[in-house]
């Protein structure tokens, strides 16, 4: 499964505090069956994941905003068993 990551600026209506602002939101969408539950986990060493969230989609793509702190960060989605029904 192949993720998007997009990294978008740093916003603020108040420009001296725009200046200031470290974080910025990373923009992450991967393609999803129908019905299916997904994981989604980011590392910043590929050994230690930390789970950002679980869900599930009725459409053809998944979307996520992360608050990205300084350094390099890795992100993966994993297909979750099926839900006991």
């Amino acid at each position: 499964m192949r993720l998007a990551v997009t990294l978008l600026p740093a916003t603020s209506s108040d420009p001296a505090l725009a200046d200031r602002i470290a974080t910025r939101i990373c923009h992450i969408t991967f393609p999803a069956a129908s019905d299916v539950d997904y994981s989604l986990e980011r590392s910043v060493d590929l050994v230690n994941w930390t789970h950002l969230t679980t869900g599930s989609t009725y459409t053809e793509t998944v979307t996520y905003f992360d608050e990205a702190t300084e350094g390099l960060q890795f992100y993966r989605a994993r297909e979750m068993p099926p839900s006991p029904r």
